[in-house]
Formats: C-alpha cells, sequence, structure tokens
C-alpha cells in the first residue's frame, strides 16, 4: 500500500472529502489529491498533521504499509525523504531561533522601551508632551516584552514573523521620538510631524506584536472545532477499520 492509497482509506474513513481534509492541513485540495495518487508526497509538517487529524501515528502513515514503504523513482522512500526535510528544517529553526526567540525579541523591547522612559524623564531634554507621552508608551514597550521574555520561560520557542516584524517597527519608531523629540534638533513644525508618525508607528507595532499571538490561537480554536464536526464518532472509525481489515 502506498502513502498515497493510506491517506486516502484514512480520511475515507473519516468521512473526509478531499476540500475538508485540505482545510484541516491547510493545503489545497489539489495537493491531497496529488497526494492521494501519488504525484507528490506532504511534507513533514503536513505528515504530523495528517496523524494528528486520523488519530495514528506518523510511523503508521509513512512506514506500515501492506507492500512496504512509499518509493520514489530515486529508489529513496518517503521515510527518508521526509526524515531529511525534516533534519534540515530542524538546523534552520535552530539557526533562527536565537533571532526569533520570545527571549530575543522581548529584551529587545525592554532595552527600547526602558531607554525612551529614561530619556523621557529627563527634564529638559524632550518637548514637554514629547516626554509626557512616550512615558507611558515606553513602559507599555517594556511591559509587552516582559511578557515576549516569560512567554519562552513557559514553552514558546519562537516568535510569529509579524510579531518580530512590529517589534523591530517598535524599537526603531521609539529612536526616532527620542531624536525628533529632543528640543532645538529640528524646526518645531518638521518634529511635530515626524512624532506624530513615529507615535502612530509605535502603537501600530504594538498591535502587530500582540496579533502574532492573537490570531493563531483563534485559528486554532477554529481548526479545532473544524476536526470536531469532521470527526465521526469512535464507534463508526472501529468498524470502518474492522471492515478494512477483513
Amino acid at each position: 500500500m502506498t502513502l498515497g492509497e493510506k491517506i486516502q482509506i484514512l480520511r475515507k474513513q473519516q468521512g473526509m472529502s478531499q476540500e475538508q481534509l485540505s482545510a484541516l492541513v491547510g493545503v489545497s485540495r489539489q495537493a491531497i489529491s496529488k497526494w492521494e495518487v501519488g504525484e507528490s508526497i506532504p511534507d513533514v509538517g503536513n505528515v504530523v498533521q495528517l496523524s494528528e487529524i486520523f488519530g495514528v501515528t506518523t510511523d503508521y502513515i509513512l512506514k506500515n504499509g501492506v507492500h512496504g514503504e512509499y518509493t520514489h523513482e530515486n529508489g529513496r522512500s518517503a521515510f527518508e525523504e521526509i526524515t531529511d526535510t525534516a533534519r534540515e528544517t530542524d538546523h534552520e529553526r535552530i539557526a533562527n531561533l536565537s533571532k526569533n526567540s520570545p527571549k530575543h525579541v522581548g529584551i529587545s523591547m525592554v532595552v527600547f522601551g526602558v531607554i525612551g522612559m529614561v530619556l523621557a524623564g529627563v527634564p529638559g531634554v524632550l518637548y514637554n508632551m514629547t516626554s509626557n507621552v512616550l512615558f507611558p508608551t515606553g513602559l507599555l514597550v517594556v511591559v509587552l516584552g516582559a511578557v515576549l521574555v516569560f512567554s519562552q520561560s513557559i514553552g514558546k520557542d519562537t516568535v510569529q514573523p509579524i510579531s518580530v516584524f512590529g517589534a523591530r517597527v517598535v524599537n526603531v519608531s521609539i529612536i526616532v521620538i527620542c531624536v525628533a523629540g529632543l528640543q532645538g534638533f529640528l524646526l518645531r513644525h518638521h518634529a511635530d510631524l515626524l512624532l506624530i508618525l513615529a507615535f502612530g508607528a509605535v502603537w501600530l507595532g504594538v498591535i502587530f506584536v500582540i496579533s502574532g499571538y492573537v490570531i493563531p490561537f483563534f485559528r486554532g480554536r477554529k481548526k479545532l472545532a473544524l476536526l470536531e464536526d469532521l470527526r465521526p464518532s469512535k464507534p463508526h472509525i472501529e468498524r470502518d477499520v474492522a471492515e478494512w481489515k477483513n
């Protein structure tokens, strides 16, 4: 039994269409169709998703076929190719882990937030209005950065790209505020316009950072709800498996 045949049988046992399975896995219906006819194979992440959706192990999907492993024309099994892909993915993840980790992103926000708060607290350095707004803004950034650092201590090992982008926008914008807010450094009307834009960028960046945590949470809940709607009752699955084995 090939890998594709196994996916097709498991899908039908669950009573799913290709469209429904593609919605759960997050790929196109055409991709599911190609997997089932053997034109392509799922990557390591998709195999893990399939195993969770079907309630089987990844080894069952990859290796325990009736006629052995699914083998490509190049003589390499799907298990070998996906294992290699997983190993390469792990190397890439480890290489990017430090710069995209909650600890790294959070500490950078704390540092720039503290810089803004300190400068805002020194009398006569910044315009009064700039100091009054920058201090609570810097405090918000520090708190948010501390939350990111804390999230790594409870198992979060990476940050969504949108959150990383938002943190960078926040950090750069705080520096712009600190420079543009210096009394006598820029013409007042130039400084006012630049400060408005920079403060707007800080708050937009904060929204991006938060979105990187909120959006995946709601997507996960939606996927779980969809999976529960599609998954038939356990007795139904057991009956289908028994019939398939016979």
